[in-house]
Parts: C-alpha cells; structure tokens; sequence
C-alpha cells in the first residue's frame, strides 16, 4: 500500500476528528456544560481521539439540549 492510498483512507477519519472537535468546542462554550468544568472538558474533547467529542455530546452537554 503506498503512501497515497494511506492518506486517501486516513484523510475522511481526520476531518471527522476536526470538525467533532471544532463543532463542540463552540457547542461548550456557547451553551455551557452540566457536569465537568469547561477546561476539563475542552482537555477531554482534544485529548481523547474520537471519543472524547462523543462523550461531551452524550454526557457533558448544558441543559438547553434536552428535550422534554
């Protein structure tokens, strides 16, 4: 496999891992969080690849997210 092909597979994964991290970094600091401070969970977003957005989304979201 060359190196080309690597990135043509790699590439897709990579901005998926961008943009969950851009989107709730925003999401953080425009609605707040219920859980975590916000610094720890900016930490957790960015440290944690791929599951660290997830669980924000899941877990750490304010109370503007949740539906009646």
């Amino acid at each position: 496999m060359s190196t080309t092909e690597m990135i043509q597979l790699i590439l897709p994964l990579v901005i998926v891992q961008i943009g969950l991290i851009v989107y709730c970094i925003f999401d953080l600091r425009k609605n707040g969080v219920k859980n975590l401070s916000k610094a720890l969970w900016i930490l957790i977003i960015i440290c944690i690849n791929m599951f660290g957005p997830i669980a924000y989304l899941m877990f750490g979201r304010g109370d503007e997210h949740v539906r009646d």
